[in-house]
């Protein structure tokens, strides 16, 4: 589904993306990168707010659920783009 335009001015993301540490690929891929993990959660909610902003024109609202986010946030900040970063930051709320 392509939530273009009106179809979408807002989302809920209710929980973070997160890759099962039981995966034995998961554990290896962190054994060798120890970015990796927040790289791949950081990429999956990129991904996720990308769902309903579709263009450079096209804007929605996301909110964010998950008490985990302010961690994930203050770990994995250098691997969001700048125009997340940005909203981010001009949220009243404090990240």
């Amino acid at each position: 589904m392509d939530l273009f335009g009106d179809r979408s001015r807002f989302q809920v993301i209710a929980k973070l993306p997160f890759a099962s540490l039981g995966h034995k690929r998961v554990k290896r891929r962190m054994k060798v990168d120890k970015d990796w993990y927040n790289l791949h959660r950081a990429q999956k909610f990129i991904q996720a707010v990308g769902r309903s902003i579709r263009s450079d024109s096209d804007y929605a609202t996301a909110y964010v659920l998950d008490a985990a986010f302010d961690g994930f946030y203050n770990r994995a900040s250098q691997f969001f783009p700048e125009y997340i970063l940005d909203a981010l930051r001009s949220q009243e709320v404090p990240v």
